[in-house]
Order: structure tokens, then C-alpha cells, then sequence
């Protein structure tokens, strides 16, 4: 089986994108139980069968799945990490380096709650490629170390807005084809999206 490569979304436009299951995200955050990928089309049994494929192949063929990412994405362009999932572990996000490596014409993306796992990933001397752009995913009320200075990413919520959410920081415009500003983010630089 190879693992399922989305082409895109109405969202992402045509960036193609790998996916996982909700139960590799961080089942603390509070997004979790209310996550846009567990409702419209990401519930239809062939998006989760996709989702669950993916997530079997890595566990029982890491190579596979990460040959599979190489030969499935554009030599030039953006390619996005988990619109459904998360990074799983480290042996997971060294693979997603590697794959980056491998791939140094196209930028990657990566939202992710998984705070924990990169921040022990560069405190092991590791190094996050240029081209693989890590984001930390925000929500109100949830805690996150982000002691790399990772770009931010901020869940606004117009009835509960974050106080946290500088004022400085760029507002989604709802379109990464028309836009792609969330590839070139740099340390310390945030961007805020209305909840979905």
C-alpha cells in the first residue's frame, strides 16, 4: 500500500499535503475533541481510511513511508504536513527532516501542538532545515513552551479573543494558495487564524 497524498484542499489550493489520524495529536490540547478534521469531509470513511493508511505503513515501514513522500511531491514547490495529525515522535520529525532534505527545492509546513517533541529534538543538537518550516499551533488557556522561538500560529476566537496574540501578528486570509506567507515565517513572527 502507499500512502495517500492529498493533492489539496480548498484551502491549501492545489499544495499537496500528507495526513495522519487525530490520535497522533497531543490529546491535551484543547482542540482536540472539537478539531475541524473530525467533522464534514474528513469524516467520510475513505478520508479516514487514508488517514489510518498512513499512520499503518509508517509503523510497520518508516522507510516506505518516507520514500513515499519523496517520490510522490514536486521537485519545486510547498508540500504541508498533517492537515489531520500531528508529528508522532522524534524518530517521526527526523524523518520529516530528512525528507526536507531530500526535497531542498520545495517548502514545507508543519502546524504543530507537539511542543514537547521538537523542543527535545533541537536540545539533542539537532537542526530544523531552512526548508521545513515548524509552527507552533496556539490556543487560549493552553500552555506552550516555545523556548526555540518558534513562529507562532494563534487561534482567534472573536467571543474569546487570546490576549496573548501580538498585535504585530498577521491574520490568515483563509487561502495558502493566494497567499504562502505561513511558508516564509520567520523565528519570533505570528500569524492568527479565526477558529474553524
Amino acid at each position: 500500500m502507499n500512502v495517500s497524498i492529498s493533492n489539496g484542499n480548498t484551502k491549501l489550493g492545489g499544495i499537496p499535503s500528507v495526513s495522519l489520524p487525530r490520535t497522533t495529536c497531543n490529546p491535551n490540547a484543547p482542540c482536540y475533541k472539537t478539531c475541524y478534521a473530525g467533522r464534514g469531509n474528513f469524516v467520510f470513511d475513505n478520508v479516514q481510511k487514508a488517514y489510518r493508511n498512513n499512520l499503518e505503513i509508517w509503523s510497520a515501514n518508516p522507510v516506505e513511508y518516507e520514500n513515499d513522500i519523496v517520490n510522490s511531491i514536486p521537485i519545486i514547490g510547498m508540500f504541508r504536513w498533517h492537515v489531520s495529525g500531528d508529528i508522532i515522535n522524534t524518530d517521526y520529525l527526523k524523518m520529516m527532516v530528512r525528507v526536507a532534505n531530500r526535497k531542498k527545492q520545495v517548502k514545507f509546513l508543519c502546524f504543530t501542538k507537539q511542543y514537547d517533541i521538537v523542543n527535545e529534538f533541537i536540545a539533542s543538537g539537532n537542526v530544523i532545515p531552512k526548508n521545513l518550516k515548524i509552527v507552533f499551533s496556539a490556543w487560549k488557556n493552553f500552555q506552550m513552551n516555545n523556548e526555540n522561538h518558534f513562529p507562532i500560529a494563534w487561534m482567534f476566537d472573536e467571543k474569546d479573543p487570546d490576549e496573548r496574540i501580538p498585535k504585530s501578528a498577521i491574520k490568515c486570509g483563509g487561502s495558502c494558495s493566494d497567499c504562502g506567507i505561513c511558508w516564509l515565517l520567520k523565528k519570533r513572527q505570528n500569524v492568527y487564524f479565526n477558529k474553524h
